[in-house]
C-alpha cells in the first residue's frame, strides 16, 4: 500500500515588519519560517559570534599557523551540497590568499564514503595531508 504524503502547513505570522520590496513569496517564506524582521535578515560581518566564543578556534589557528610555516599540505575536507561547496572553495580561496600554496579539497562522494565526516574520510584525508574540515553534514 502507498503511503500517502501529508502536508503540514505553517501558520504565517502576516504581523511580521520585513521590507516591503521583497516579493510576496519571499515574505511568505520568510514569516513562515519566523523571521519577524530585516534586521534578522541582515548576513554580515557584525552578525557573527565574537572569536572568542568559537570553542577551539585559538588551537585551530596555531594548527594551521605552524602548517602554513612549515609548508604541510593542507587538504580541506568538504560536502557536495551548497553550503558545503561553498565553505570548501571559500576555505581553500582564505587560506591561498593568506599565502597557503600547499592546499587541496576533497569532497567525498555521497554514495562510496555516505553522508558526513566518516571515520574512512579522515583516514583517506589525513593519510596524505593535514586536514580541515570545513561542512560536515
Amino acid at each position: 500500500m502507498k503511503q500517502q504524503i501529508q502536508l503540514r502547513r505553517r501558520e504565517v505570522d502576516e504581523t511580521a515588519d520585513l521590507p516591503a520590496e521583497l516579493p510576496p513569496l519571499l515574505r511568505r517564506l520568510y514569516a513562515s519560517r519566523g523571521v519577524r524582521s530585516a534586521q534578522e535578515l541582515e548576513r554580515s560581518v557584525k552578525g557573527l559570534l565574537p572569536w572568542q566564543q568559537l570553542s577551539g578556534v585559538e588551537k585551530a589557528v596555531e594548527i594551521l599557523y605552524n602548517a602554513f610555516r612549515e609548508g604541510t599540505r593542507i587538504i580541506v575536507v568538504g560536502d557536495f551540497d551548497a553550503d558545503g561547496a561553498t565553505s570548501t572553495a571559500l576555505s581553500v580561496l582564505a587560506m591561498r590568499s593568506l599565502g597557503c600554496s600547499n592546499i587541496d579539497y576533497l569532497v567525498p562522494n555521497r554514495f562510496e564514503d555516505g553522508y558526513g565526516l566518516s571515520p574512512e574520510v579522515v583516514d583517506q584525508a589525513h593519510a596524505r595531508w593535514r586536514a580541515v574540515n570545513c561542512h560536515g553534514g
